[in-house]
């Protein structure tokens, strides 16, 4: 019943379930069908089982978390389970103020959505009002700096040519961090490759670049 779900918590008065999608373009169409399957078959026994472990629970909120890219740069799969669940039990909660989110029509306690990027990083730092957890995704921004770093530093001299040429491209656009404007620590610990790659982790989250 839960196999679709890859984590789930309850914050407050409702239970925030997840299925975590590495990147833009990493669902496909058998995942579609599953996924658009597993909401509306499961959707009102993942409600009674929370009900029943979590009393005061009012409610289940059901996110298609993609962990980056922007609304721009999938390829448009995670909304094809939401048009696909329009008319089969959900319907838009508020086009107004809430585009994108669906409620069921039965009992109006499940939602349903999708979270890309530092929007999904928001939600996770907390899901009541992810708009206020920008350190969140700051984090995992520098995790990945690091973590890129090292992968670049173990690299074959192939790999590092061409990571050179990248940086160059780059350096081109005009796609850097004056040292100037920096914390202090971030000044004195984070190396030329750090920034680059912090660069372009996040230009992969905004569509207007940075």
């Amino acid at each position: 019943m839960w196999r679709e779900i890859d984590k789930s918590c309850v914050v407050g008065d409702r239970r925030y379930m997840t299925s975590i999608k590495s990147g833009p373009n990493c669902i496909n169409d058998s995942q579609v069908q599953a996924m658009t399957r597993a909401i509306l078959d499961n959707h009102k026994h993942w409600m009674a089982a929370t009900k029943k472990q979590y009393p005061h629970v009012k409610g289940i909120d059901i996110a298609i978390g993609i962990t980056y890219g922007t609304d721009r740069s999938t390829n448009n799969k995670e909304n094809q389970i939401l048009v696909k669940l329009i008319g089969q039990g959900f319907v838009e909660e508020d086009r107004e103020k809430k585009p994108g989110v669906l409620i069921d029509e039965a009992t109006t306690t499940v939602r349903v959505y999708r979270k890309i990027g530092k929007d999904f990083w928001g939600m996770i730092g907390n899901p009541t009002e992810p708009e206020k957890t920008h350190f969140t995704f700051l984090e995992v921004l520098m995790a990945l700096t690091k973590a890129l770093a090292l992968v670049t530093k173990n690299a074959d001299l192939q790999t590092k040519i061409n990571l050179r040429i990248k940086a160059l491209i780059r350096g081109l656009e005009r796609l850097m961090f004056p040292r100037q404007v920096m914390p202090n620590w971030a000044a004195t610990d984070l190396t030329d490759v750090h920034l680059f790659w912090f660069a372009t982790a996040m230009s992969a989250s905004y569509d207007e670049g940075v």
